[in-house]
């Protein structure tokens, strides 16, 4: 179906769109989209090269085809054009709607925040305090074994700053800068170089951005995407991201990746709480990896890194999570068997 017939309908049914690159935007009929901002709009009808159009708001996260909108909101209208649909494919099959544009997510750069409270892990300073952390987080690093072209992004924090009356604690860190595809700093992470019990490991923050995923906007998602807990993890994998915080498999972050990415595992730590998630979102129909003989008594990818003389390549773990990866009762039984 074209463009313009898409938008013929949507003037027949009162929406007005303006239209995207990826397809037409509006403000959502469902649930009157933003009370507060009239001019707010995300409502879509998103269409693509073979791709059947699809309905999403994301305000009320409504996921549906247009075919389907239309069937149940303006029956008539629907019946009208239901050839047209036809044509595409059966009205009842699903697909996984694009990516939207990064302003869709994407309200704020981060850029002169980070820049106020780090700089450059690879960049000497004149300070003897900032020198000091700097030289902490270049052991911390190269104990990790993390890769140099991962390096030369990351920062070292060394003050704190207050965002809508929080304030976030970002000396004697490694930052870890999160970048969109045309380089936006859309979130950053920062973790904890020294061990101390009175502060967070870890601070992921985002300002007003909708999204908290690291390198969500750099994966290629015609292949298999890999999850990990955290960016680190992610660096020594090849086409991965990473989530922050506390996560189930109904959150949104969880849901609006199974709705982005067609092909998604999930690798969570090998620790009490990784299994409890590992079994959750099995028992959802996640794929997740379960482990691997050889690695089962490491808690996370970047201890196997370490523990490993000769440095394993990005291709070689992606291999082996996927190819150790499962859902649903095979999944489950799996497990059971790999942790005896």
């Amino acid at each position: 179906m074209d463009k313009y017939t898409i938008k013929q309908i949507l003037d027949e049914i009162g929406i007005k769109a303006d239209e995207r690159t990826k397809g037409f935007n509006f403000r959502c009929p469902l649930c009157g989209d933003s009370k507060l901002n009239k001019n707010k709009k995300r409502g879509w009808v998103l269409v693509g090269n073979n791709r059947y159009p699809h309905y999403y708001c994301f305000n009320c996260d409504t996921s549906m085809s247009f075919a389907a909108y239309l069937k149940d909101k303006h029956h008539e209208i629907f019946l009208r054009y239901f050839n047209e649909f036809k044509k595409i494919e059966s009205v009842e099959k699903s697909h996984v709607i694009e990516i939207l544009s990064n302003k869709e997510l994407i309200e704020e750069d981060l850029t002169p925040i980070l820049n106020k409270v780090s700089f450059p892990v690879l960049e000497k300073q004149q300070s003897i305090l900032k020198e000091r952390m700097r030289m902490n987080a270049l052991r911390y690093i190269v104990n990790r074994r993390l890769p140099e072209n991962k390096i030369r992004e990351l920062m070292v924090g060394y003050d704190e700053f207050q965002y809508n009356s929080v304030t976030y604690k970002m000396q004697n860190r490694v930052i870890i800068p999160y970048y969109s595809n045309l380089k936006e700093l859309y979130a950053f992470q920062g973790r904890l170089i020294l061990d101390n019990s009175y502060l967070e490991k870890y601070i992921t923050f985002k300002g007003n951005n909708k999204i908290k995923i690291y390198n969500y906007f750099n994966v290629d998602r015609n292949k298999p995407v890999i999850v990990t807990e955290g960016p680190i993890d992610s660096f020594f994998i090849d086409n991965a991201i990473s989530v922050s915080g506390s996560i189930s498999p109904k959150s949104e972050v969880a849901s609006f990746l199974k709705r982005e990415i067609p092909i998604l595992y999930w690798s969570f730590d090998n620790d009490k709480p990784g299994y409890e998630k590992t079994v959750k979102f099995m028992k959802e129909g996640f794929k997740c990896f379960i482990g691997y003989e050889k690695w089962k008594n490491y808690k996370d990818i970047n201890e196997i890194i370490k523990a490993e003389k000769k440095m394993l390549t990005p291709t070689y773990i992606s291999n082996i999570i996927i190819n150790n990866s499962f859902s649903g009762d095979l999944g489950l039984a799996r497990l059971k068997i790999l942790r005896r």
